[in-house]
């Protein structure tokens, strides 16, 4: 989505970028890209994400190496059954042996996990709210992940201050720009461990940027919502038409209208 969003974000004037639900850091790799003077808060309330993060951050050389082994180990393997063996294996080690792999391993499995899974998403184990998401195609031609991407987050992330914690505890400073994406409304996506992300952490999450919209920019984005309407009123809408190719549990299928609130024109 964000190559539609990206012209709402330019021109804009502010001291700090905070990304209350950081992700795959898409967003902050682009406002660090385009307004480097910066400050940028990533924050992340999954820890296995964040441990990626921190891996990248902070061992960088140690960080590649094992997602490299991972990729050549993979890509070395013909069919996509062969491939689908190597994830399933690799994932049932990341669950079944969590507490006792080390930080940085754990960190680097699962970046492979996420860059050959099913389209990129993250579903949990209801038993353990551990990362268990189906394997993907199994059709990767040169690689599974992209150098340049890496490089340019691995930019980012050096600058930015990283948080790991639920949206609620990042302490704004003035003059910032907030972002948040959260899981989908009526999708089957984990905030965290306990429990999806209900329509009442949707309207807690709205009350909280509205009120640091006074002395800051927000945006939230989401799937179009009758409650979002109502609880941003007097905020700008913009619309984008949106086919899903997951998550969605509702009655209307795959096709949606994502929204982007913002306050960029007040």
């Amino acid at each position: 989505m964000f190559p539609k969003y990206e012209p709402f974000f330019k021109g804009l004037q502010f001291d700090t970028f905070v990304d209350l639900c950081g992700g795959t850091g898409a967003t902050s790799v682009w406002i660090h890209q385009n307004y480097p003077d910066a400050r940028i808060i990533l924050n992340e309330i999954n820890v296995d994400i964040f441990g990626i993060y921190t891996g990248i951050k902070h061992d960088y050389a140690s960080f590649i190496d094992l997602v490299d082994y991972y990729e050549r180990t993979y890509m070395a393997l013909e069919g996509k059954e062969n491939r689908k063996a190597m994830y399933l294996k690799v994932r049932e080690e990341f669950h079944e042996e969590y507490y006792e792999i080390d930080v940085l391993d754990r960190s680097a499995m699962l970046y492979f996990l996420l860059c050959t899974n099913f389209n990129g998403i993250w579903q949990a184990k209801s038993s353990s709210g551990l990362y268990y998401t189906p394997f993907g195609n199994g059709g990767e031609k040169t690689g599974i992940y992209n150098r340049k991407g890496m490089e340019d987050f691995k930019a980012m992330v050096d600058k930015a201050e990283i948080l790991c914690g639920s949206y609620e505890q990042v302490v704004i400073p003035d003059n910032s720009l907030v972002f948040a994406d959260p899981p989908y409304i009526s999708s089957h996506t984990q905030y965290d461990k306990r429990e999806n992300f209900s329509d009442l952490m949707q309207f807690e999450m709205a009350e909280f940027l509205i009120a640091h919209s006074k002395k800051n920019k927000i945006a939230f984005c989401n799937k179009d919502d009758k409650m979002f309407r109502e609880i941003f009123a007097g905020f700008s809408f913009e619309e984008f038409n949106v086919k899903y190719t997951a998550s969605s549990k509702d009655t209307f299928g795959a096709k949606a209208t994502e929204i982007l609130v913002h306050n960029f024109n007040t």
